[in-house]
């Protein structure tokens, strides 16, 4: 991994300027991202919200470096996404960023606990098992790090999920539409759980969502509409 390239930056910011990505076969070209261009602070709760196609998944994937734009740049503290190849993305990933997903993306052949661990085993990294402890505790999931997925509630499979995102302290959270396979009750507690993080480590958190309920939980909503930003509203979290 080609991790020198975030030696000596500054706080984390991230800025996409002038992003356009086009998704083509042979018979029809589709615009996904149109010159969108916006700014994140450090510490910031961010929801994107849009109907679908209206890009809010691809900009997700370009930010968490799973796509190259068509134009523009995106950069994180300092560094530009769109210039690196794929072991700095993967660096940058493993380094900078937690990524939430949907479905979970748990590999169901393994435990929680080798679930949460599995990103740094693959780079050969030293296993922290007080800190798995301590994560798992704080999501209360500890008695589940033995538990096999299938062993597991959705809402356990998600917080295990939170748990291999935050592993390796990550700087930046992405979760897209991490409440969507979830009840309407360990949808809020999840959501309530990320507010916790964002407010107690500062952590700053983009959350790409189609529930208005869940975005109004952050305290700022962008909206995507044909790959570009129709509205961005700053709010206070009561």
């Amino acid at each position: 991994c080609k991790e020198s390239v975030w030696e000596g930056k500054g706080m984390m910011y991230l800025t996409v300027s002038e992003v356009s990505k086009t998704y083509a076969n042979e018979t029809v070209a589709t615009l996904a991202l149109n010159n969108l261009s916006m700014q994140v602070e450090k510490g910031e709760f961010v929801a994107i919200v849009g109907h679908s196609g209206s890009g809010k998944t691809t900009l997700f994937n370009m930010v968490a470096g799973l796509d190259n734009a068509d134009k523009g740049h995106i950069f994180f503290d300092g560094v530009d996404l769109t210039t690196l190849d794929e072991d700095a993305r993967a660096a940058y990933r493993l380094n900078k960023i937690g990524i939430i997903y949907q479905f979970f993306n748990l590999l169901p052949m393994l435990n929680g606990w080798d679930n949460i661990s599995l990103p740094c085993r693959l780079a050969g990294r030293f296993i922290d098992d007080k800190k798995i402890q301590q994560i798992a505790s704080a999501l209360g999931i500890k008695d589940k790090l033995n538990s096999l997925p299938s062993q597991m509630s959705g809402g356990e499979q998600q917080r295990i999920a939170v748990a291999r995102a935050l592993y390796n302290e990550c700087e930046l959270l992405l979760a897209d539409e991490p409440t969507g396979n979830l009840d309407q009750q360990t949808a809020h507690d999840l959501i309530e759980l990320l507010l916790q993080l964002n407010q107690s480590r500062k952590l700053t958190i983009i959350l790409i969502t189609h529930d208005m309920s869940v975005a109004e939980k952050a305290s700022r909503i962008i909206t995507i509409k044909d790959g570009y930003i129709i509205n961005d509203q700053r709010r206070a979290i009561l």
